[in-house]
């Protein structure tokens, strides 16, 4: 994977670093309800920009929110080319995890090259909606979030924080987000040179990925998309009747195990079906599972164990996708914590 540092634009509406009412979690993961309370915490809120509420013209809006803020000077660009640790930590079964990856631009390649690796299907109806904004606002803001293998930890060593960061937040779940610059050239090509070699794989923001293939298609200077890099090896990322063609490590996923053993031959659950939640419903939370069903608000709750990073290296560079639902990555990462613009 080829990176490079970016002139990130960063908030500078206030003289703390605590950015926590600009800062939103990505656009799908954002109802209704998430969508009013980010605007109503602060005029400033990246949400006017990432997922405008829905009207006329809505995607020139954000053009226009975006222009106003760069022209007030609300959001301002980094004077020297940075690649940017960051950390996130949260609380799993009562211990506090800490989670450290870094931002940087990713070249965008067809999955073809086996440079940039899916593991899920998409969907037109998404990347429609993100082709259009991007196509509106030349913003490159929603992270993407990509893992690497890094066994023994020579990334992270080079990637690693120092000193105090330049920006914190905590999301909406109250967890806590930190960033770092990195502007020594020695350093940035450091990281450049343990990068070179290495395939990645999507975690999160496959739409967003598919969506950043086809615009540089036409237009040469967005070959490269904004992305979050951590390492398959970090804290975390845990979280029959077979079709045809698939592989000893796919048939062995709980989640398959469900898919192809119960859903599909026994209730009738089919691809169709999922796609359009109007039979199945999905949470990362176990006890909201248990409680919708005991309420009666669903007929069954099934508890799966987690696909691991191990299975998932194992189906996906084997060329597989996996069934739907089988990761969830949490945290999420946040938009707007830096930001680049395309073709700058």
């Amino acid at each position: 994977m080829e990176i490079r540092p970016l002139r990130g634009y960063r908030y500078t509406g206030d003289t703390t670093r605590d950015i926590s009412t600009v800062v939103a979690p990505p656009y799908d993961q954002i109802s209704p309800e998430t969508q009013d309370r980010l605007y109503a915490l602060n005029l400033h809120n990246i949400v006017r920009v990432t997922y405008p509420k829905d009207a006329p013209g809505k995607y020139g809006q954000a053009r226009e929110v975006l222009d106003a803020w760069l022209a007030e000077g609300v959001w301002r660009r980094d004077e020297r080319p940075a690649i940017y640790p960051y950390d996130q930590s949260y609380t799993d079964a009562g211990q506090l995890v800490t989670r450290t990856g870094f931002v940087a631009l990713g070249e965008v390649s067809d999955y073809r090259r086996r440079v940039v690796l899916p593991h899920e299907r998409t969907h037109a109806g998404p990347k429609r909606d993100r082709m259009d904004l991007l196509e509106a606002t030349a913003a490159d803001i929603g992270l993407l979030f990509m893992l690497a293998s890094d066994p023994d930890g020579e990334l992270r060593r080079a990637t690693a924080p120092a000193g105090e960061p330049i920006a914190e937040a905590r999301d909406l779940k109250g967890e806590r987000h930190r960033l770092w610059r990195v502007t020594d050239a020695t350093a940035i090509a450091r990281v450049q040179a343990l990068m070179a070699p290495r395939q990645v794989i999507i975690a999160d923001g496959h739409h967003r990925y598919e969506t950043a293939v086809a615009y540089a298609g036409h237009h040469s200077e967005a070959t490269h998309k904004l992305m979050a890099f951590f390492a398959l090896e970090a804290p975390g990322l845990n979280r029959i009747k077979w079709p045809e063609r698939t592989s000893r490590a796919w048939r062995g996923l709980a989640v398959s195990i469900l898919h192809e053993g119960l859903l599909r031959p026994l209730l009738g659950i089919t691809d169709a079906k999922l796609d359009a939640k109007t039979h199945v419903d999905y949470t990362a939370d176990r006890a909201e599972a248990v409680r919708l069903a005991r309420e009666g608000k669903c007929q069954a709750a099934f508890l799966i164990a987690p696909t691991t990073p191990a299975e998932l290296q194992a189906i996906v560079r084997g060329g597989e996708l996996l069934p739907q639902k089988s990761t969830h990555f949490y945290p999420k990462l946040l938009d707007g914590l830096v930001f680049h613009r395309l073709g700058e």
